[in-house]
């Protein structure tokens, strides 16, 4: 398996941020400038690879706890840092038995919510996509919104190229997984939602990973609702899968509340073992009988 961190140019820790002046000036395209700081190797690199197969198996970017920027300026200074802040610096992440290389176990609790969607785009390009809530603490990304009513501040993960001011340009889908025909993927998230898509070629505005609405969030750009609950709808054949999965407690909460503001059950107290069935059941029948023959003995008095 190929290791972890991936290779780069002598003196480089990490790719180069694209200069925000001159892809303003330009458009959005750097022209000829070339990243002297891209990793060695193959694309898309270790570590840096998503895929959407199920609500139980799947990987999305977050920031990526490895990165020598972001431990400089947040985790140093016991700090969590956004989606826009992260951008150029995020590692897979991924729920289920199946890891990419250099990818990472999403932490327990992360994800309080998924539902992944199989579909072909209007026009006609394949694609599949996920969305959900997060426990953002849990995921190690700052959800918290700048000024009320901003989604997200513009916080997009893509594989837009360098050339045309992409900051994570070495980032992709694991085609061996999600398939060759899957290479655009494109993911948002703040205020503890996200969505993802991994797509066929074509990141304009009349394909289904679209780059282009980065500061509109998730319900515009992939026209989602966030309920509770994990599930897959496959929109080709008309079906959808309801997955047994139990939806950890919301962070923002008390540990010993939920929503209702009840306790919630444990598995264990969910789905009791039937031994506890049987010995409840029979305790129950024993006092009844008990408070039957008190009965009779009050009335023969």
């Amino acid at each position: 398996m190929t290791s972890y961190p991936p290779k780069y140019p002598t003196g480089c820790l990490e790719p180069t941020f694209p200069d925000s002046k001159i892809c303003e000036k330009n458009n959005w395209y750097m022209g000829d400038i070339k990243d002297p700081c891209a990793p060695l190797g193959r694309y898309p690199v270790v570590g840096e690879q998503v895929y959407i197969q199920d609500p139980a198996n799947f990987c999305i970017m977050l920031p990526n706890p490895d990165s020598p920027t972001l431990k400089t300026e947040y985790y140093s200074q016991n700090l969590l840092p956004t989606v826009v802040q992260s951008e150029g610096y995020i590692r897979s992440f991924c729920v289920g038995d199946y890891l990419p290389p250099g990818s990472l176990k999403m932490p327990e609790n992360s994800i309080k919510s998924a539902h992944v969607v199989k579909n072909v785009h209007k026009n006609g390009k394949a694609y599949y996509q996920i969305s959900g809530m997060l426990n953002c603490r849990t995921a190690g990304v700052n959800c918290t919104m700048s000024r009320p009513g901003a989604y997200d501040d513009a916080g997009q993960y893509d594989s837009v190229p360098f050339r045309n001011c992409g900051k994570s340009p070495y980032s992709g889908v694991d085609s061996k997984k999600q398939g060759k025909n899957y290479v655009e993927y494109v993911e948002q998230a703040g205020n503890g939602l996200f969505c993802m898509r991994v797509c066929e070629a074509g990141t304009q505005l009349n394909d289904p990973c679209n780059v282009k609405n980065d500061t509109a969030g998730c319900t515009a750009t992939m026209d989602v609702t966030f309920p509770p609950g994990f599930t897959y709808t496959d929109k080709t054949n008309g079906t959808t899968q309801i997955f047994d999965i139990v939806a950890p407690i919301d962070e923002s909460l008390p540990k010993d509340e939920s929503p209702s503001g009840k306790t919630p059950d444990t598995p264990s107290k969910a789905n009791p073992s039937p031994q506890n069935n049987d010995l409840k059941s029979e305790e129950y029948h024993l006092n009844g009988s008990f408070k039957l023959l008190q009965l009779l003995v009050l009335l023969l008095i």
